[in-house]
């Protein structure tokens, strides 16, 4: 346990360090021990976190055919179940995938853009080791429950996880899907030469059968071009 949180707490120094300098700000070495112990001390409260919520989930997990999650339309108050269009929908439920553009308002992608950001410079994005050896993905991850989010900070993913919330809800309404509702969201980011091969988690095989019918991507990097990889 000890290696890969002290590998966190050096990444998380070296952001803090990096910033700093770039603004001037120089570290003594007494400062830099200080800071370190914080950083190190800090690491270990969310590892233990992080252990104990992959439990919980876990535990979730093997409950998510539960009668009790369906995503109900009538049971929906937060708005009006329109947020995709009649081609996403047509294109999901005849191809096997939709796509929605304009999702959100401009300002509040630019707010999650930097949310993420901030998030993976506190060191909260990490790889997933055992996928990375056999060659599925080199991206960096973390999983997020709306209730975990800080009000104040995140904003913007306040209210894309209220809009991404609503998604089984619209299905539901419009494609008689019995969805389950989730308040779960992986967060990813894709670091220059970063990769995420297909491949398949869930299915309709019992041996593959996770719950999972559907799966929602937001894309927050608004002006990618296909020059960025």
């Amino acid at each position: 346990m000890a290696g890969p949180i002290m590998e966190w707490a050096s990444e998380i120094f070296g952001n803090v360090k990096r910033k700093g300098e770039a603004a001037g700000q120089f570290l003594d070495a007494e400062s830099e021990i200080e800071i370190l112990r914080d950083v190190v001390k800090e690491c270990l409260i969310r590892h233990i976190l992080k252990v104990i919520n992959t439990t919980n989930s876990t535990s979730h997990a093997s409950g998510s055919h539960d009668a009790g999650l369906l995503a109900t339309p009538q049971g929906y108050t937060a708005g009006d179940l329109e947020s995709l269009s009649p081609d996403c929908v047509n294109g999901l439920m005849t191809k096997g995938y939709g796509i929605q553009d304009h999702f959100i308002e401009d300002r509040i992608i630019e707010d999650v853009y930097k949310e993420l950001e901030m998030i993976d410079f506190e060191g909260k994005l990490t790889q997933v080791q055992q996928q990375k050896m056999i060659g599925y993905r080199t991206d960096k991850i973390c999983w997020v429950n709306f209730e975990g989010l800080d009000r104040e900070k995140q904003p913007g993913l306040l209210e894309l996880f209220k809009k991404m919330i609503s998604i089984p809800f619209e299905l539901n309404k419009k494609c008689s899907l019995y969805l389950q509702a989730s308040a779960s969201f992986h967060l990813g980011c894709y670091p220059k030469d970063a990769y995420y091969k297909k491949h398949v988690d869930g299915g309709y095989e019992s041996n593959l059968n996770n719950g999972r019918k559907v799966t929602a991507l937001f894309y927050a990097n608004k002006d990618w071009s296909q020059s960025d990889g």
